[in-house]
């Protein structure tokens, strides 16, 4: 939620910021609420189920076993009690997350799954608001360009 919230308002989270880098429609308009939701939607998920899995496995430990173990032991006992899918949810995080770095580097515009997914893109804070539409621009008509091969 805090992703969407700072890419919502301010275009980026503070470490973005901090880094005067901005995420922007392709256009360089800001984002809305929309796609900062679409940005975070899957990692969302993947938190949300992740968080029911371990809540599921807290319910049906028992409190006094639980609670006179030290951590490591802790992690073991949730663990086993977690529904034997868990392993399945944590593979598909990391074929998320893999996916992200190399969809990341393999196209021009450095964009990851997740920009794709809300339409976004991430730019320098100085060409915030100044960008535009190379989709409709007179120089990409002349060029004969569909915006399938530009963005």
């Amino acid at each position: 939620m805090f992703n969407v919230y700072f890419n919502a308002r301010f275009g980026g989270t503070p470490g973005k910021l901090a880094v005067e880098i901005r995420i922007t429609r392709p256009d360089g308009s800001p984002i809305g609420w929309i796609e900062a939701w679409k940005r975070s939607a899957v990692d969302i998920a993947f938190a949300l189920i992740s968080s029911g899995i371990t809540i599921w496995a807290l319910i049906h430990v028992d409190p006094g076993e639980y609670s006179s173990m030290g951590l490591i032991e802790r992690s073991w006992l949730l663990h086993s009690y977690k529904p034997s899918w868990n392993i399945t949810v944590n593979r598909l995080s990391e074929v998320w997350i893999w996916s992200e770095i190399i969809v990341l580097l393999f196209n021009r515009r450095k964009r990851a799954l997740h920009d794709f997914i809300a339409g976004t893109v991430v730019i320098q804070k100085e060409f915030a608001g100044f960008a535009t539409d190379v989709t409709t621009s007179p120089k990409t008509a002349k060029l004969g360009l569909k915006a399938e091969e530009i963005i």
